[in-house]
């Protein structure tokens, strides 16, 4: 725990100038350390001056005055004073303290004790040895409630014994709270579930808030059919009831139904708004239309526009946390409801949150621009110069001292960051190619919204709440790191560009950035590796592949430069110049095998990152053939190279997503460069000894009888390759009828005879034709036969397998999902040995 080292002694010896510093010194000391300090002979002979005691006396007496700030005083002043006490005379103060928990106190009594109660733990004062008797009356304190005629009294009282339990928290090491958790738990989570005012719960949940709606959504999925047919009729005349927590938590849980669509307007028609608990009922009701949205429930037109206009109503409200609720359900409610559906009047809203921008009420330009933040890209694309400018405008001090406010500038700095994040990054996921309408954002971000946010950084603003520039120099200090990201990102692209003069000037650029002498630019992500890479030194010629390459290749080892740059680096290694490629392929070589080799760590780890960022940009770039193709000739020119292949559990993952970008990108696809730059990686994949491997072999079957004559040559090469190499796939009795089958048969023949050899061929490999993938050859699932379920190991490999894609897209939101797919890799793989071993044996 947390233990003072002052004393009261040493105070009054204290010159008056050194008495701050000595008093604010704290150390860590355990619980045994402390015991230990009440038995120093300095402390036993301390000798407290009377008044000293008549202080005390005041402060336990203000503990029961009947104001409330009298209260909160006394027991600060209270903490303060026995912090220079020896530990004896502490539990002195300790047991006066629990005095005030007497069944004769009043409430006053219960809430001024469990104050001082609180500053004495948070301060390091209550022992652990004293928690035993401290416990049981917190416990009481949690239920205290009192009937006083038509009405009860005690919430204050529960508060208080919350913000105690709060203070141990702080205050105490886990091995001190051991043995008093299990008698504490019980009763804050009640609390913190079932009571009937909402600060209590706040208090009793330490800021991790679970209230009974969110019980009720996380048991949904158990039976959603009770849900449906029981609860929700039941939530939703709850939503109107009279008791304010009975309509708050029907109001949260009752998501995802039909016939909720009129929830909404009743609730306010009914002015549930106003009086007691009407703001929790503002939030309570964002978050209703954010769950709808969500679930894309069916509105009828009315009922949209009356929900977008209580989001409205709920971003002029001055309570922030009721514009944060709005702004999270807006976000959702346009893209599910405007944007999706194509409805018109965008326009309108937009042009309605850019005039609330200059609007005398704080409030609502406090919440427009975090609006205008939430707003799609389909919405922004129209107007964004618009946006982005009146924004920077909005960032900076109000000419009209009367109209000033911070909150307004910070938020305003937060929507126009967002605003910058998601036109930059959505034009990339769209691939949006319009060079010089990027080349307007880019400058506008450059000139213009970078000056307003180092303006904005520059806001030392105070009013009476102290320094309120702060939160915009806080806001914008991360919009400066933001944009220096996109700026430097795709400056960064640009270095590793297929056109030499491109790649000249976007170094040179660079360089102007980096050392420029009359202004020095903050934020610059590794800024010092930037600098290694683009030296001060105008000799360089940057237009020289073998001298650009190697070094910006460098930036695929951080994460803020990586996946821009690897999406022009592809276009190069995997282009048609060869030169080109030949360079860049061999500064990517060098850059993954630099590492010694004594680190093997650091190789593979160099690999994952450069093969999660491949994966990123098949993602991204889906069906985008400028980026696909060369990405999938630099996939296997690596595999030619072995990288890739030897990273253990992650090389299946790899694999697996790129087998399901293959599925995507070669579907109908004529262009036969992505054909054959796709065969070749799945052979390289079916040649592993990973169970991934039978995925990537079906599908190179289903090559063998595609329609153009040529790649059915390239894929029976790939298969008769893929079966000398993998003695996995097919049993040592069948290796050769199936040899025999691929180099016997004319594949650029009639493609019926190539899809009859290709059904042999199966029936040879011991593969159901049933299970093969849809391809580009036309042939439907819904057109095969379907065949009764097959108990062969292969068949039932390939079922396991389908579930990898979803391991990689799940991968990095679950990070105890390695664990979980190595268990499941290890005894598929074990069970599929076992069968085959015992099928060998029985012939």
């Amino acid at each position: 725990m947390q233990g003072r080292t002052g004393s009261l002694g040493e105070s009054t010896s204290l010159p008056a100038s050194k008495k701050t510093d000595q008093g604010s010194h704290v150390q860590n000391v355990d619980s045994s350390s402390s015991e230990q300090s009440s038995n120093c002979p300095q402390d036993e002979d301390l000798d407290v001056p009377d008044i000293v005691e008549e202080i005390i006396e005041m402060l336990l007496s203000g503990l029961r005055d009947t104001d409330t700030i009298v209260r909160w005083s006394a027991a600060k002043g209270l903490g303060r004073l026995t912090s220079r006490l020896t530990s004896a005379l502490s539990e002195e103060v300790l047991s006066s303290v629990l005095e005030l928990f007497s069944l004769g106190e009043g409430d006053g009594s219960w809430h001024g004790g469990f104050l001082a109660l609180a500053e004495l733990a948070r301060r390091g004062l209550l022992l652990p040895v004293s928690l035993p008797k401290v416990i049981p009356v917190v416990i009481k304190a949690l239920h205290y409630d009192i009937r006083r005629g038509p009405h009860s009294v005690g919430s204050h009282v529960r508060d208080a014994a919350a913000y105690v339990c709060w203070a141990f928290g702080r205050a105490y090491y886990h091995a001190d709270m051991r043995n008093i958790l299990e008698q504490l738990a019980p009763h804050l989570l009640t609390v913190a579930c079932y009571d009937r005012e909402v600060n209590c719960r706040r208090a009793a949940a330490a800021n991790r808030r679970m209230l009974e709606g969110k019980a009720l959504s996380a048991l949904v999925k158990y039976d959603p059919g009770y849900f449906a047919n029981s609860v929700v009729e039941k939530l939703i005349p709850s939503t109107l009831s009279t008791d304010l927590c009975m309509r708050h938590g029907a109001t949260l849980a009752a998501d995802r139904q039909q016939g909720i669509a009129g929830v909404i307007p009743s609730i306010e028609k009914a002015r549930l708004y106003r009086g007691k608990g009407g703001e929790i009922m503002h939030s309570a009701v964002s978050r209703f239309i954010e769950c709808i949205s969500l679930s894309c429930v069916s509105l009828p037109g009315k009922i949209r526009r009356s929900l977008l206009d209580t989001l409205n109503e709920n971003l002029r409200h001055p309570n922030s946390q009721i514009q944060n609720a709005a702004v999270s359900a807006l976000e959702h409610f346009i893209q599910a409801y405007l944007v999706a559906k194509d409805i018109g009047g965008t326009d309108d809203e937009t042009s309605k949150y850019l005039q609330m921008l200059t609007d005398p009420n704080v409030a609502i330009r406090r919440g427009s621009a975090l609006a205008l933040g939430v707003l799609p890209y389909e919405i922004l694309a129209n107007r964004w110069r618009d946006m982005v400018l009146k924004l920077c405008s909005a960032c900076a001090i109000e000419d009209n001292p009367e109209d000033r406010d911070a909150e307004a500038r910070a938020n305003a700095v937060k929507g126009l960051v967002s605003v910058c994040e998601k036109l930059t990054q959505a034009r990339e996921d769209l691939n949006i190619q319009s060079t010089e309408d990027d080349m307007s954002l880019f400058l506008l971000i450059k000139n213009d919204v970078m000056m307003s946010l180092f303006k904005a950084i520059d806001d030392y603003s105070v009013d009476n709440r102290g320094d309120v520039g702060s939160w915009v120099r806080e806001a914008a200090m991360d919009g400066l790191e933001k944009c220096a990201h996109i700026l430097f990102g795709a400056i960064s692209k640009q270095a590793v560009e297929k056109m030499d003069k491109l790649r000249e000037a976007a170094a040179k650029v660079l360089q102007r950035i980096l050392y420029n002498k009359l202004i020095h630019i903050p934020c610059i992500p590794y800024r010092e590796k930037l600098e290694e890479i683009v030296p001060n030194d105008a000799s360089l010629k940057w237009g020289v592949p073998t001298i650009s390459y190697p070094r910006f290749v460098e930036l695929l080892q951080f994460d803020c430069y990586s996946r821009s740059v690897l999406s022009e680096l592809v276009t190069s290694t995997g282009g048609l110049q060869d030169s080109l490629s030949k360079a860049s392929i061999s500064a990517l070589l060098e850059f993954l095998q630099a590492v010694k080799i004594e680190d093997l760590n650091e190789k593979k780890t160099r690999e994952r990152m450069l093969s999660n960022d491949i994966l990123w940009v098949l993602q991204q770039y889906k069906r985008c053939d400028r980026v696909i193709v060369p990405t999938l000739k630099t996939v296997e020119i690596l595999f030619s190279k072995k990288i890739f292949l030897d990273l253990e559990v992650h090389t299946p993952i790899f694999c697996a997503g790129v087998l399901a970008s293959l599925e995507v990108e070669l579907k109908g696809s004529k262009d036969f460069a992505k054909l054959y730059a796709g065969i070749a990686i799945l052979g390289y994949i079916a040649s592993l000894s990973e169970p991934i491997n039978l995925q990537a072999f079906s599908h190179l079957l289903n090559f063998v009888g595609h329609r153009y004559p040529k790649i059915r040559k390239a894929s029976a090469e790939q298969v008769y390759l893929v079966l000398l190499q993998n003695g996995n796939l097919v049993s040592e009795d069948r290796v050769e009828k199936a040899l025999e089958i691929i180099s016997e048969t004319c594949w650029e023949g009639d493609v019926e005879v190539a899809k009859h050899q290709r059904l042999e061929l199966c029936n040879t490999a011991g593969l159901d034709a049933g299970l093969l993938h849809k391809t580009s050859d036309g042939i439907s699932n819904n057109d095969r036969r379907k065949k009764p379920p097959t108990t062969d190991e292969h068949a039932s490999l390939t079922r396991w397998v389908d579930w990898v894609p979803i391991i990689q897209f799940t991968w990095d939101t679950d990070p105890f999902l390695l664990d979980k797919f190595v268990l499941i890799q290890t005894s598929a793989k074990g069970a599929w040995l076992q069968m085959r071993s015992q099928r060998n044996n029985a012939s």
